[in-house]
C-alpha cells in the first residue's frame, strides 16, 4: 500500500507542476516549407537551413516571431508571414491555472498556421 500511495503522491506533483502544452507539444514546431519553384533556398533568421521542398524546426515565442524567407537568384525573394495563434492543448490548464503561466512564458501556448506553397515570381 505504501508504494501506490507513493506513486499517487508523485503523480500529483507532477500534475500539479508540469504544463501541459509544454509536456505534450514542446517549444518547438515543424513547419513544413514548398516552392513552387525548384531548389529555393530556405533561410531562417538570416542563415540557409535547407532547399524546398524541407521541413524547418521553428521556435515558439511570443517575444520575437522566426523570420522565414525563400530565395533563389533570378527571382523575388518571398517572406511568408507566420501567423500565431492558440495552442488548443494550453487549455488542458484549466485543472490548474498556474499551468497558464509555464506555457505562456516557454511559448508553449502558441502557434504557427502552416504557410501556403511559396511561388516565386
Amino acid at each position: 500500500m505504501k508504494t501506490a500511495g507513493t506513486w499517487i503522491a508523485a503523480f500529483l506533483v507532477c500534475l500539479c507542476m508540469g504544463s501541459c502544452a509544454l509536456m505534450l507539444t514542446g517549444t518547438h514546431q515543424r513547419m513544413p516549407i514548398e516552392s513552387k519553384t525548384p531548389n529555393a533556398v530556405v533561410w531562417l533568421n538570416g542563415k540557409p537551413v535547407d532547399t524546398a521542398p524541407c521541413t524547418v524546426k521553428l521556435k515558439r515565442s511570443f517575444d520575437t516571431k522566426p523570420r522565414l524567407e525563400i530565395r533563389k537568384d533570378g527571382y523575388i525573394t518571398q517572406k511568408p508571414e507566420l501567423k500565431v495563434r492558440f495552442n488548443e492543448v494550453a487549455s488542458l490548464n484549466f485543472l490548474f491555472p498556474w499551468n497558464w503561466l509555464i506555457d505562456g512564458y516557454s511559448g508553449a501556448a502558441m502557434r504557427y498556421n502552416q504557410i501556403d506553397t511559396v511561388v516565386l515570381k
